[in-house]
């Protein structure tokens, strides 16, 4: 019988998928590595300018692999700031990109939880990472699998 969650294919037809030339992003969800032995795109952040810098900061992230020129309406890029050691991070969504860069500002520092702001001796350091926002589910996912640290002064 149909059943409408494969929409209306028999339980058990053999479907065909191929995912090669997407830009699916590293690390792949759990069922497109294992059911579809599909490969994805790899992000790498090289360096952020300026390393140091105050909330409302402008930073630009170079690197590679910074997704497709466009996204659908529903998605945005953007930049993750968290704190380490912590679950806490703060998603901006990026004001310019391209291929190879993004620009985001640093958020307030009192956006950050005030048990994690406390000032260690070189500043209060965040790992930035580059990651995709579902504006509709508001999630999102990191697609750098490494982050660049910014330090407030």
């Amino acid at each position: 019988t149909p059943l409408p969650a494969y929409n209306e294919r028999a339980a058990g037809q053999k479907r065909i998928v191929r995912l090669s030339q997407n830009p699916l992003f590293c690390p792949l969800p759990p069922w497109a590595s294992k059911l579809m032995a599909a490969t994805c795109r790899e992000t790498h952040i090289h360096a952020i300018e300026p390393p140091v810098g105050g909330e409302g900061e402008y930073l630009t992230i170079t690197g590679k692999g910074f997704g497709p020129p466009r996204l659908d309406q529903d998605h945005s890029f953007g930049c993750v700031f968290r704190v380490a050691q912590s679950e806490e991070e703060i998603f901006i969504e990026a004001t310019d990109r391209t291929e190879n860069t993004l620009r985001c500002r640093a958020p307030a520092l009192d956006a950050f939880a005030a048990s994690h702001r406390t000032n260690a001796a070189g500043g209060f350091a965040v790992t930035v990472n580059v990651a995709v926002k579902n504006e509709r589910e508001d999630v999102h996912r990191l697609i750098s699998r490494f982050g660049e640290l910014f330090v407030y002064k």
